[in-house]
């Protein structure tokens, strides 16, 4: 049921269009004998009229003309000429009345007010009404104007709040690279250096927490041996920077000939390996054990326009 509601609808839009309303109307008046043929069927009158059937009375009185071109030209003339002449009739309608208007008041001439006070009372009427128009008329563009604004002033306030966002987010993220708390975890740093003998290989555990570098023993036994100071991660280049300070106890009872500031320079080769050099003359790498990277590039910094 709903389909048929449906078709009906669509077939009674299609007819109200005026360009196809007004081909209908002209086919009908121009092949106004077949339509008649096809409401008042009369067998007879299509005998007469050198017919066996309808078929062949229609196909008789059709062709492309009467049936296509004739009507379509009316419609589309129809079609366009209808605004204009309702529009002069309106025209003609008004001038009449204002016509009407001014020959009632010659009319009018002899009663108590003066004609001419008449007019002026209507002229200042008249101007009184263009005014008002005018004021409506700007008071409607400013508000306008006043809602556009707005709603401007609305866009730029929204984009310098996730402007600020943005700034903050990536001030955060900069000054976490920038902590040395990247370096927090198990680490395992292999470094080898000159000696008499030839070159020197060694091996530690080691655990870094908040800049306490800590020494893994046996049994798991932490040694906190260096405080990591004048920390700097320079992102762009890859390269970490930082001084193994010997903590006082280390000072005290340190190796002889042990370094109390060992200086790091170091490349990140991967996110879990650092390779570099401390002291100027120890080859050095850490390889992290745990979970939790060092950031190898700005990617996770925003950049929205």
């Amino acid at each position: 049921m709903e389909k048929i509601v449906d078709i009906l609808n669509h077939i009674k839009e299609r007819i109200s269009n005026p360009l196809i309303f007004s081909f209908i109307c002209s086919w009908i008046i121009i092949n106004w004998q077949i339509t008649v043929g096809l409401i008042w069927y009369d067998a007879l009158q299509i005998e007469k009229a050198g017919s066996t059937t309808i078929f062949d009375f229609i196909s008789s009185k059709i062709n492309i003309k009467n049936a296509l071109w004739h009507p379509l030209i009316f419609a589309i003339a129809y079609t366009l000429l209808m605004p204009t002449i309702k529009n002069l009739i309106r025209a003609l309608y008004a001038w009449c009345a204002k016509w009407g208007d001014n020959w009632n008041l010659k009319i009018m001439k002899g009663v108590k007010i003066p004609f001419e006070k008449y007019l002026k009372f209507r002229e200042d009427y008249d101007t009184r009404s263009r005014i008002l128009e005018d004021v409506i008329s700007k008071e409607s563009k400013s508000l306008m104007e006043y809602s556009t604004t707005k709603t401007e002033l609305l866009q730029a306030q929204t984009t310098i709040n996730e402007l600020t966002q943005n700034l903050t987010e990536n001030n955060n993220y900069i000054k976490q690279m920038n902590n040395l708390r990247i370096l927090d975890g198990y680490w395992t740093n292999t470094y080898s250096e000159p000696s008499t003998l030839g070159k020197s290989r060694g091996i530690e555990e080691v655990y870094i927490e908040n800049g306490r570098y800590n020494i893994i023993g046996k049994f798991g036994r932490k040694t906190h041996k260096f405080n990591i100071t004048n920390f700097h991660f320079d992102i762009e280049n890859r390269t970490i920077f930082f001084i193994k300070e010997l903590v006082k106890e280390e000072k005290q009872f340190g190796k002889i000939g042990e370094s109390i500031y060992n200086i790091n320079n170091l490349r990140i080769e991967r996110e879990d390996l650092l390779v570099g050099i401390e002291n100027e003359n120890t080859n050095i790498e850490y390889r992290k054990k745990d979970v939790g990277t060092i950031p190898l590039s700005t990617d996770k910094l925003i950049n929205k326009k």
